[in-house]
């Protein structure tokens, strides 16, 4: 009996070890396969060792040798806390964007987060996703409209026990691509208004606006926005106030929830015709 130390072994190393046991007249051997564990503690395990993301970027990250972080306790209404994840940043120019690991595969149950503040554990959570209905499986994704400047923190995180590769997808869209497109049509004596917008990312809603004959612009309605998605959506107002044979110019006031202002194309159109 005793112990013997072997070793050390780079990384990944398989090794074989074979046991003797000699006794008079016999001779029993017993090999035993070892496999050192391959998984490497990621570079950006911990807050401060964040790494930098960039628009239309794709990297490849894992939280298989990561540690929970204890700078998070139910900041987000996804409890991360003792989740095992990887750290990014990104700072904000204005534009909306997508963090997402929907390309995934295998996959695999992540959760992103996305916080501002710094490191020392002073966060404040913007946005977070367990399991998004655009994502196959348990994969996630995080839409919202950055400030020009401002640094986000973005945790991908995995539960203990579904530690994992991934792929994490940063997209982004500039505002005024994505401003509404209006068009009107007229039936009846009532102008039918339509406008469509490609994303809704942070949109506190739309405020339709009508200006008669060169006159200054009025609110005839205001939507709030219940969505926070980068899907399609399509809205619809029925003016049955316009007047016959006058001139209306239409347009959509989109804004954002942090204060920025987008306004869609100009529709001008008249009620032809005289009911009497």
């Amino acid at each position: 009996p005793g112990t013997d130390t072997l070793g050390p072994y780079p990384t990944c190393t398989s090794l074989s070890i074979v046991a003797r046991r000699t006794e008079l007249f016999a001779c029993e051997d017993t090999t035993l396969t070892l496999t050192g564990s391959c998984a490497v503690q990621p570079l950006n395990d911990f807050c401060k060792e964040a790494q930098p993301l960039t628009c239309g970027e794709l990297v490849g990250g894992s939280t298989l040798a990561a540690t929970p972080d204890p700078i998070l306790d139910r900041v987000c209404a996804t409890d991360v806390a003792d989740d095992l994840g990887v750290w990014y940043t990104y700072v904000g120019d204005g534009r909306l964007v997508s963090f997402s690991t929907c390309l995934t595969d295998p996959i695999i149950n992540t959760r992103i987060s996305v916080f501002r503040g710094s490191c020392n554990g002073n966060f404040e959570c913007l946005a977070s996703n367990d399991d998004h209905p655009a994502c196959p499986g348990g994969l996630s994704q995080v839409d919202f409209k950055t400030r020009r400047g401002e640094l986000y923190f973005v945790y991908v995180s995995t539960p203990p026990t579904q530690a994992g590769d991934f792929i994490q997808e940063t997209r982004c869209l500039d505002p005024n691509v994505l401003k509404p497109a209006l068009a009107a049509e007229i039936d009846k004596g009532t102008v039918f208004l339509k406008w469509a917008v490609l994303s809704e990312v942070d949109v506190e809603g739309y405020e339709l606006q009508r200006m008669i004959a060169g006159e200054d612009y009025e609110t005839m309605t205001f939507i709030p926005c219940d969505v926070n998605s980068m899907d399609r959506m399509v809205y619809e107002y029925h003016d049955g106030r316009a007047y016959y044979n006058m001139m209306y110019t239409y347009r959509v006031k989109q804004t954002y929830k942090e204060g920025t202002v987008v306004y869609s194309n100009i529709v001008e159109t008249s009620v032809p015709g005289n009911p009497g």
